[in-house]
C-alpha cells in the first residue's frame, strides 16, 4: 500500500513556506533500526521508475557532526547496513516536521570527506533488489540449481526468499505451477530465477516497495483506483510542460506471438465428440502419467462449457485453460492437432494449444486513436524467439499479445512535466491533469519520477484510457 495523501500534506505544500529537513535511519539486514540521525542535507537526487525492477535509487551529500559516521566495519556506515532516508517538511501552522520516507536502500557507493569546517558523507543507493541480483549478494550456492515441474510458483518464490533471509515479502496468489523443469548454472542469482519464472506471465511484476518489502503482484491497470490528485490540486505544482509526445515509431495495433514448438509423448489422428467429451485412443498409452503431453486431432467444436477429454478409455478428465479456468463453449473452433498435458495432482488436462503455440491481439479500445478503424491501416508486429519461446500455452500467448498491444498503443502517449517537489508522490498512481495544449482534463498514470528534494522534480505521465480492456 502506497502513501495515502492527507489534508495536512496538501496544506504544507500550499503554504509556500517550505523548509526541508533530512533524516537517515540505519538498519540491519533484517530491517531493524539500529541508528537514526538528523543531518543537514547538502544535496540529493532520487528516481522512481515503474518499468525497472530496481525501482528506486537515491544519492545524497550530508553534513555530519562527528567521525562515528566514518565508513568502516566498526562504524555506522558499512556494507552490511541498509539506509532509509526521509525528507521532512515543517508545518508552518504547528511548527512540527512531517517526515516522508524516500525508500529503503542498499548502499552501493559511499565516501567521506572532512575539513576544519565541514564533514561530508556521500551516499549512492539502490533499492533492495541489489540484494537479489548479485550487486550486493543474491547468488545461489552450488554448481547448478533445479526447480522441478509442478511446484507451486508462490511457494517456490517464498522458499527462495527465506533461503536468502528475506523475511518481509508480499507475494500474491499465483495460481500457476512451474510449467517444466527449470535448470540454472553456477552463479545464478535469485533475481534471475524470479525473472525466469515471472517472464512467463506478463501480468505480474516484482519490486521492493518504499518500506523494503519484496512485492510480487499483478501489474496495476489503475482501472478501479481512485484519483490521487485532481487537476485543481495537481496543476498548482506544475512549472513547465517539457514534452507532450506520441511516439509513432513503436505503435502496433495488431500483434502476433509465437511460442513453443510442443513435442508430445503420444499422438492420435482421430477422435470423437459426444456428450461434451472428446474421446481418443493412443495405442502407446496404457495409463496417464503426470506432466506427459498427448496429441489429439480434434475435428469438432466444443458446444458446451466444461468439456472433457478421455484418452484410451482411462476416464473423462476436465480440459483446463489454466489452473483455475475450464474451457468454455466454443473455445475450440478450428479442427487440428492439439496438445494436452496431463496433470496428476488435479487429475485434469491442461490445453496447451496446437503444436505451435500462438496468440494474437488487436487494439480494440474505442478511445484509442491507433485502432485499425481509426488509423485507417494495420500496423502488425510479430514476436517470436528468445523469451517468447518459453510461452507454453495458447492462453499465455494471447495474454502476452494483449500485454504488448497495451505497451505499444496506450503507453506511447506521454507527457513530461517539471514540478514543485511532492515528496510522497509515487509511480502507478492515477492523477487528473489538463495539459496546456488541451481543452480537456484527462486521467494519467505516473510512470517515472526523478528530481531533488528542496528543488524540483521531473514527472512522466501516460494517458489512462478508462475503457481500455484489461491486460489479461
Amino acid at each position: 500500500m502506497g502513501y495515502i495523501c492527507q489534508q495536512d500534506d496538501l496544506s504544507i505544500l500550499r503554504s509556500g513556506q517550505l523548509e526541508f529537513y533530512s533524516k537517515i535511519e540505519i538498519l540491519d539486514r533484517g530491517l531493524k533500526i539500529i541508528n537514526s540521525f538528523e543531518a543537514q542535507l547538502l544535496s540529493d537526487s532520487f528516481s522512481i521508475d515503474s518499468d525497472s525492477d530496481i525501482r528506486r535509487t537515491y544519492k545524497c551529500e550530508l553534513h555530519v557532526k562527528d567521525n562515528s559516521w566514518f565508513i568502516g566495519r566498526e562504524k555506522k556506515i558499512w556494507m552490511d547496513k541498509l539506509v532509509r532516508p526521509y525528507v521532512g517538511l515543517k508545518n508552518p501552522r504547528t511548527e512540527e516536521i512531517k517526515w516522508y520516507l524516500m525508500g529503503t536502500y542498499c548502499m552501493s557507493e559511499t565516501s567521506y570527506s572532512f575539513s576544519e569546517t565541514s564533514n561530508t558523507l556521500s551516499l549512492s543507493c539502490s533499492d533492495l533488489m541489489c540484494s537479489l541480483n548479485g550487486d550486493a549478494g543474491g547468488h545461489i550456492e552450488g554448481l547448478s540449481f533445479k526447480i522441478e515441474e509442478g511446484n507451486e510458483i508462490r511457494k517456490v518464490i517464498i522458499d527462495l526468499l527465506e533461503q536468502n533471509n528475506v523475511t518481509r515479502y508480499s507475494v500474491c496468489n499465483i495460481p500457476q505451477t512451474i510449467p517444466y523443469d527449470l535448470e540454472f548454472n553456477a552463479n545464478v542469482t535469485y533475481y534471475e530465477i524470479f525473472k525466469e519464472i515471472l517472464d512467463l506471465y506478463p501480468e505480474y511484476e516484482m519490486f521492493f516497495d518504499v518500506y523494503g518489502i519484496f512485492t510480487v503482484q499483478k501489474i496495476p491497470t489503475c482501472e478501479s483506483d481512485p484519483v490521487m490528485l485532481d487537476n485543481n490540486i495537481f496543476s498548482q505544482f506544475v512549472i513547465e510542460e517539457s514534452n507532450l509526445s506520441t511516439s509513432f515509431k513503436d505503435i502496433y495495433n495488431h500483434v502476433q506471438v509465437w511460442g513453443q514448438n510442443i513435442d508430445v509423448d503420444g499422438f492420435t489422428n482421430a477422435s470423437t465428440y459426444a456428450n461434451n467429451v472428446y474421446s481418443a485412443s493412443i495405442t502407446s498409452v496404457a495409463k496417464l502419467e503426470g506432466f506427459k503431453k498427448y496429441g489429439v486431432y480434434i475435428s469438432a467444436e466444443n458446444t458446451a462449457d466444461n468439456t472433457k477429454l478421455n484418452i484410451s478409455n482411462l476416464g473423462a478428465k476436465n480440459i483446463m485453460i489454466d489452473e483455475e479456468k475450464a474451457i468454455t463453449k466454443g473455445y475450440i473452433t478450428s479442427p487440428g492437432d492439439y496438445a494436452f498435458k496431463y496433470r496428476k495432482a488435479t487429475d485434469d488436462f491442461l490445453l496447451l494449444g496446437q503444436y505451435q503455440v500462438f496468440g494474437e491481439a488487436y487494439d480494440t479500445n474505442p478511445q484509442s486513436p491507433f485502432t485499425i478503424e481509426n488509423l485507417g491501416y494495420e500496423l502488425l508486429y510479430v514476436y517470436e524467439g528468445g523469451e517468447y519461446e518459453k510461452i507454453y500455452t495458447d492462453d499465455l500467448a494471447n495474454q502476452r499479445a494483449r500485454y504488448e498491444i497495451y505497451q505499444h498503443t496506450n503507453l506511447q502517449q506521454t507527457l513530461e512535466l517539471t514540478m514543485l517537489i511532492i515528496p510522497w508522490l509515487d509511480v502507478n498512481q492515477k492523477i487528473e491533469y489538463q495539459s496546456r495544449n488541451s481543452e480537456n482534463i484527462y486521467p494519467y498514470i505516473i510512470k517515472n519520477i526523478s528530481g531533488s528534494t528542496g528543488a524540483t522534480m521531473e514527472v512522466t505521465l501516460t494517458r489512462f484510457y478508462p475503457e481500455y480492456p484489461q491486460i489479461i
